[in-house]
């Protein structure tokens, strides 16, 4: 009944306690990591004056990688993705060593991920895959996404008020 029912759902293999660091290596580059002690993701160097826009940010990232599904599935030569436009290019550190790349690249209005490895042999190289914008969305993030300004409220003061005493007595 699909013609994709053969490829595991999600796509790839691993698990986040797999991954050691992802980073954007594209011009828009920014860095994730797994601290070994409790397994959480943190964005590396986060700005003066900024932090996360919510907590779960980063983790949500690494999830959206991790549980990435496809809507169509094309040949690796496909000629489509020569017309594509490349707009992230994504490298994924795993334990071992391992080294796990992905580009994300758009044509028309449809974006598509390929993925490639010096060092994995996995059924998912082989393949270019057709994602929703929602997925693709969520890939494309710059450093800018994860940050929210920090909203100064040591400094305030409060508004004075100019009160009428009227006819009161001193």
């Amino acid at each position: 009944s699909d013609e994709f029912a053969w490829l595991q759902r999600p796509l790839l293999p691993f698990k986040s306690r797999d991954i050691v660091s992802i980073s954007r290596s594209d011009g828009k580059t920014w860095n994730i990591t797994q601290s070994a002690d409790d397994e959480e993701f943190s964005l590396e160097t986060l700005p003066k004056g900024t932090e996360l826009r919510y907590p779960t940010i980063v983790s949500n990232y690494v999830d959206s990688l991790i549980e990435l599904d496809f809507e169509q599935l094309l040949p690796l030569d496909a000629e489509l993705w020569q017309k594509a436009k490349v707009m992230a290019k994504i490298n994924v550190n795993l334990s071992q060593n391992q080294i796990l790349q992905l580009k994300i690249g758009s044509v028309e209005n449809d974006y598509y991920v390929q993925f490639s490895s010096p060092t994995l042999n996995g059924y998912y190289l082989d393949w270019i895959y057709k994602v929703s914008s929602f997925s693709a969305q969520q890939l494309l993030k710059t450093k800018d996404d994860f940050l929210t300004e920090l909203t100064d409220t040591s400094g305030a003061k409060s508004p004075t008020l100019k009160i009428d005493e009227g006819d009161a007595p001193n």
